[in-house]
């Protein structure tokens, strides 16, 4: 799989967040070995039920697309690994959206 602009689908579901590109950890957009990625960011509400009490936190969307031989392997039972580097587990969905 690779990262994949923003499709128009997901800017339509989510017009709240904002477009953003995010660097290689080198910070270098033109890293030659990590590209850039265009992410969609925002904030979710949490809220605690019952009460009054709402946290805001960050998110990021991230799109990827298959490629070569992906479709295969999962329509023959592969599974997606979804590795994130951080120092705390996150919240995380995964969802499929339909072509443009």
């Amino acid at each position: 799989m690779r990262p994949v602009p923003v499709p128009a689908i997901a800017r339509a579901l989510h017009p709240e967040d904002r477009p953003k590109v995010i660097a290689a950890p080198s910070g270098d957009l033109l890293d030659e070995d990590i590209a850039p990625v265009e992410a969609l960011t925002g904030t979710l509400m949490l809220g605690v039920t019952p009460g009054p009490t709402v946290h805001a936190a960050p998110l990021i969307r991230l799109y990827l697309r298959p490629e070569g031989d992906d479709l295969d392997i999962l329509r023959e039972g592969g599974t997606i690994e979804l590795t994130l580097l951080t120092a705390a587990l996150p919240v995380f969905e995964v969802d499929v959206l339909p072509a443009n």
